[in-house]
């Protein structure tokens, strides 16, 4: 066993528990459920019987008298309970696709089922033949599209790094024949006697290790911009979701609710079932020996956390935001002291962009805080306005009268004809403008709806650019924003 957990750290392989047995509890997915959640490809059907059909099914277990009122419920969402081997499932009508009915909830195993209503009794043929309710697209797989785009970037970087680790390996090779060489020179033609011969011996010594050295520095940065060509896959949504993508956004806002969710499960502000498996599936807690949690996160960051304080072994977004939530959760109204000015600015960052429950002691550091929320509600209301516009302009096809939309830009500021404030969800919205026969949409964060909404549609407005559209950039930011933004999706 130590063996292993020897090279497991040696090889940066993924930690397992090689003493117990890892048992699956109810708020856990099972394996092929949880990859296609972590993947966002697409919504699973445990997850999404877990969300939608659950409570109905709870309710029937209260109120039913039998097996048809389960069989009728599970039938207007499309789908059937049936025997399988020594237990249920749930399964889509005329489908393949089925998960264990104690996956969805412990009440639902088979023998809690025969306790309650008895023999197992397969639904009457009027329920199974009720039209379905249940459609394909509530599985959410039209982002499956944009996963392999993301997949062939992710291809061509693979090939990419193969043929630099072979030219690294080519380039180590001809370094060792040049260095045998040279060893062989002065051992057969050096003049020198065996004293010389030594001092020439350290002399070629020194020119490897600095070609060795030279040769280690090119592969390290031939290495980052081969990683650079390829974007983690929230990054590859959201510039997907900027340029009209609706299926990133959905899948962008999804993944947002599910993490907020999971801190507010570990933080005890929220005790729902639902909550409880947002925890398990986002954070992964993993109980140690000792008394400490060790949570491993879907982007790679690792926090243990000892009951007292938490350490981030490995740093990402999720491992700053949940070890920020605990630390403000443990010290409720009392400001957050930063212990790694290096890391300032994006512990900020992460902080605003979380919208977390604290403050922070360090009064430049909370007024960026205050300034970042605004932003990000900007950007997201910037997102939600793009897919908007390119739904609009979408339907132009089959409605001619549906003027062209276009996102509203700094340069569009002056008159124009109100048309309405448009909800886009997620507390993100936007004022609908006409100007010479296009339709301009503006984002709007929540604290401007209500200058919007106090006017009536045809009203001759003056559009004013935002206060914060050009702020001043303290250090702290400029650090964040250095990165050029760079564009990976393919239309």
């Amino acid at each position: 066993m130590v063996a292993c957990e020897h090279l497991e750290i040696k090889h940066g392989l993924t930690r397992t528990n090689h003493k117990k047995m890892h048992v699956v509890t109810e708020s856990q997915l099972p394996f092929r459920a949880d990859v296609m959640e972590r993947q966002g490809s697409g919504q699973s059907l445990v997850v999404w019987l877990r969300e939608e059909v659950r409570p109905r099914l709870m309710e029937v277990l209260e109120q039913g008298a039998g097996w048809q009122d389960l069989h009728a419920v599970l039938q207007d969402h499309g789908l059937g309970i049936r025997r399988r081997g020594a237990g249920l499932v749930i399964a889509r009508n005329g489908g393949r696709i089925a998960v264990k009915a104690s996956d969805v909830d412990h009440k639902l195993a088979f023998k809690a089922l025969q306790d309650r209503w008895g023999v197992f009794v397969p639904p009457d043929p009027e329920i199974a033949n009720r039209e379905l309710k249940y459609r394909r697209e509530l599985m959410y797989r039209d982002v499956d599209e944009l996963f392999e785009d993301w997949q062939r970037l992710r291809d061509e970087r693979n090939i990419a790094m193969e043929y630099l680790e072979t030219q690294i390996q080519e380039h180590a090779e001809t370094t060792r024949r040049w260095h045998k060489n040279h060893i062989a020179i002065i051992h057969r033609y050096s003049p020198l006697n065996g004293l010389g011969r030594s001092h020439e011996y350290q002399l070629l010594n020194i020119k490897v290790e600095s070609r060795q050295r030279q040769e280690r520095e090119w592969a390290v940065v031939e290495r980052k911009k081969i990683e650079a060509t390829l974007p983690k896959w929230p990054e590859f949504l959201r510039e997907a979701a900027s340029l009209g993508n609706t299926a990133a956004l959905r899948t962008l806002r999804r993944n947002a609710r599910r993490f907020q969710k999971a801190l507010k499960a570990v933080t005890g502000d929220d005790t729902s079932p639902d909550a409880k498996a947002s925890l398990t599936t986002e954070l992964k807690p993993e109980p140690q020996a000792n008394g400490h949690i060790t949570y491993r996160l879907r982007d790679g960051g690792k926090v243990v956390d000892d009951g007292k304080s938490c350490s981030i072994e490995n740093s990402s977004h999720s491992a700053i935001a949940l070890t920020l939530a605990l630390m403000a959760s443990r010290a409720p109204g009392q400001g957050i002291v930063i212990t790694q000015p290096d890391n300032q600015a994006e512990t900020v960052a992460v902080a605003a962009r979380n919208k977390l429950d604290l403050r922070f002691k360090d009064q430049a550091a909370e007024q960026e805080r205050q300034r970042l929320i605004v932003v990000f509600a900007r950007e997201d209301a910037t997102l939600a306005s793009a897919v908007f516009v390119a739904r609009m302009n979408g339907e132009r096809a089959t409605k001619p009268e549906t003027p062209e939309h276009r996102l509203w830009r700094a340069t569009d500021v002056g008159e124009a004809i109100f048309e309405r404030v448009e909800a886009l969800g997620e507390d993100a919205y936007a004022a609908l403008l006409r100007r010479n026969g296009e339709m301009l949409v503006k984002p709007l964060i929540a604290t401007e709806v209500s200058t919007f909404s106090s006017h009536n549609s045809g009203d001759v407005i003056q559009v004013l650019p935002p206060l914060e559209a050009h702020p001043a950039k303290p250090p702290i930011v400029e650090e964040v924003q250095a990165k050029p933004k760079k564009s990976w999706w393919r239309r």
